[in-house]
């Protein structure tokens, strides 16, 4: 009796734990398919905000695109509508000058006239290099060329300007046989760009200096460290990436309507990128700005590059052309060390 009395006891414990067991199992079944259908939930929200995101970057895309043409179509427009009567305008000018040669007064109404058809005339040329750059740099591929030569003849292109406001400009570069892949019409006009921006926003007696300096990347490649410094009153804190956007201008109490269309810099970036460099701006310790952007190098001899420390560079310098003379300390000298030059 007591042995069948325990028999069904442990029976129907295990009865118990068996429905206990199918109970839980049931709960975990249902969890899951609970779990599974947010889980399902979750996943058609995330596509769905996928296929918004997706959406709107295309949105964006399409209207970056459209902004860009219609930038493009503008500065067309305008460069071609205006060089026509731009050109009747100078030629109407010369003609009343030769007429009124005598009168003083009218020669002075003439020049200012003549002076704002000279300002309008260099902007239409902006434009319409800007277009034209724009429209090159999608045709054109990059190609070995030698540094000295851009060198060379950018410095031709600067020089110049340089001592027709008096003022002192260098340029260093490596005293090996180093070349860039670029196209060379290209860089040699992103470095006379770049020293022009720097002649404007420097006072006149100053001095301006181009390091071309060799180092290594991240990497551990070889590249070349373009600088361009400058000693004028520097870029304003938070202007360092809107002075690159097209048709902005940095406007400041000693010159709150600067000239131009503020495209200068633009170019200076379009150009830039297009050889696969990125041109930056920082502000110098000693006052002004350091316009820069790196480009892989390559030596004529691979023993050169291990020469580099230390070697003098090649140096152009318009000191001797100036027509005053320049005692200032040169204040770049300690950047220049830093550089290894």
């Amino acid at each position: 009796m007591v042995i069948t009395l325990f028999a069904l006891l442990c029976l129907a414990g295990l009865l118990y734990i068996r429905l206990d067991y199918e109970a839980r199992l049931e709960r975990s079944r249902s969890d899951r398919l609970s779990l599974e259908r947010e889980v399902e939930a979750l996943r058609a929200r995330h596509a769905s905000n996928l296929r918004a995101t997706q959406s709107i970057r295309r949105s964006l895309s399409d209207q970056s695109e459209c902004l860009s043409r219609a930038k493009q179509e503008f500065l067309e427009a305008i460069s071609h509508e205006l060089r026509t009567p731009l050109t009747g305008i100078q030629a109407s000018l010369e003609f009343i000058e030769e007429e009124t040669a005598g009168l003083e007064g009218a020669r002075e109404w003439l020049g200012m006239a003549q002076q704002s058809a000279r300002r309008l005339e260099a902007i239409v040329g902006k434009a319409e290099e800007m277009v034209q750059i724009t429209s090159s740099l999608a045709l054109e591929e990059n190609q070995i060329v030698p540094l000295d030569e851009v060198v060379a003849e950018a410095w031709e292109k600067v020089t110049g300007p340089a001592l027709e406001k008096d003022m002192r400009c260098r340029f260093y570069w490596s005293a090996f046989d180093v070349s860039v892949p670029a196209r060379r019409k290209h860089l040699v006009r992103l470095l006379e760009l770049l020293v022009g921006n720097a002649l404007h926003f420097t006072p006149a007696g100053h001095q301006i200096a181009v390091l071309c300096t060799p180092i290594l990347d991240q990497d551990g490649n070889d590249t070349i460290f373009f600088q361009i410094l400058d000693e004028g009153q520097g870029v304003p804190e938070g202007e360092e990436h809107r002075i690159f956007e097209p048709f902005h201008q940095v406007r400041t109490p000693a010159d709150p309507k600067p000239p131009g269309l503020g495209l200068g810099l633009s170019i200076c970036r379009s150009i830039a990128a297009s050889l696969g460099a990125k041109l930056q701006v920082r502000r110098r310790e000693e006052g002004g700005s350091c316009f820069c952007f790196e480009l892989p190098c390559f030596f004529a001899s691979p023993d050169d590059r291990l020469d580099v420390p230390g070697t003098r560079p090649r140096v152009l310098d318009n000191l001797g052309q100036l027509q005053r003379t320049q005692d200032r300390a040169d204040r770049t000298n300690g950047e220049l060390l830093a550089y290894g030059l």
